[in-house]
């Protein structure tokens, strides 16, 4: 199964300064049972890469 969901992602810069980011996490569980995730900017960029990925099962 695929899930897309989206994380907000918060840091401090050098200087000091809060940063925060707005990110899709894309995850699927390949046919050895394995978990895959990357992050991406827009959604449909999420989406493209979950529908290159093969099939589990």
């Amino acid at each position: 199964m695929a899930s897309i969901s989206k994380r907000t992602i918060r840091w401090t810069t050098q200087d000091g300064k809060p940063r925060t980011a707005e990110k899709y996490e894309a995850i699927y569980r390949d046919r050895a049972g394995k978990r895959h995730r990357r992050s991406f900017t827009l959604k449909k960029d999420a989406q493209r890469w979950l529908d290159e990925q093969p099939p589990a099962s």
